[in-house]
């Protein structure tokens, strides 16, 4: 909707004074509306919602991303010390890549997000690349770690693969919605980022407690 107050073009009540970061194509002038289009009046409306939003999740993703960090520093410990028994169980050696990798993916998805200064659409590309680089590395390592996997083993790992994709699904979708200028895009990563930080503790615990486990239970 198009609202003008004393001449001044506004955007559900808030006047459209353009901020240096927000960059807008100037194409064909929409009558009322001074020399914007409307598709990027439009584009402005979603654009500073969505922005306006990001300054609130700022203590979030640095919570998100110290803590990704200090676990992954733990898996390392945890590795070093478990080491033996990890290599000799294929499928521990899968469970530790795969915390790494989301735990990682926390990291990487945090400091994207702090990155100050960008776009909607700029941030939702680099989520997308992100997200679509991510699935190219790890489905084939899970297919193969599915089949070579014991039978008793197959259900653990596929929930565990499902969990994990589930995860960058969810990247995908915020980053579609951030180029398409949708101003719910942010809570879409939520459940990313859960997911991925349980994931990481589950496989993590599990791996620590290899040596204290007896031999049957591993």
């Amino acid at each position: 909707m198009f609202l003008s107050v004393n001449g001044t073009a506004q955007c559900y009540g808030t006047a459209l004074d353009v901020p240096s970061r927000h960059k807008l194509t100037m194409r064909r002038p929409v009558r009322g509306v001074g020399s914007l289009t409307r598709r990027a009046y439009w584009r402005h409306c979603s654009t500073e919602g969505v922005l306006s939003e990001s300054d609130a999740w700022i203590d979030f993703y640095v919570t998100a991303g110290g803590a990704a960090a200090v676990v992954l520093g733990l898996l390392f410990v945890a590795l070093s010390i478990n080491r033996h028994e990890i290599a000799a169980q294929p499928h521990r050696a899968g469970e530790a890549r795969q915390a790494s990798f989301a735990l990682v993916s926390v990291l990487i998805l945090s400091l994207t997000m702090l990155i100050p200064e960008q776009s909607s659409a700029a941030l939702g590309a680099e989520l997308l690349a992100g997200a679509l680089v991510n699935l190219g590395i790890v489905i084939p390592r899970q297919v193969r770690r599915v089949k070579s996997s014991a039978p008793e083993h197959r259900r653990g790992h596929a929930l565990r693969i499902a969990v994990y994709n589930g995860a960058l699904l969810c990247v995908i979708a915020a980053g579609l919605s951030l180029i398409a200028g949708a101003a719910s895009a942010l809570y879409v990563l939520v459940p990313a980022v859960i997911g991925f930080t349980l994931l990481a503790l589950v496989n993590s615990w599990n791996l620590a407690q290899l040596g204290t486990r007896p031999p049957s239970l591993r």
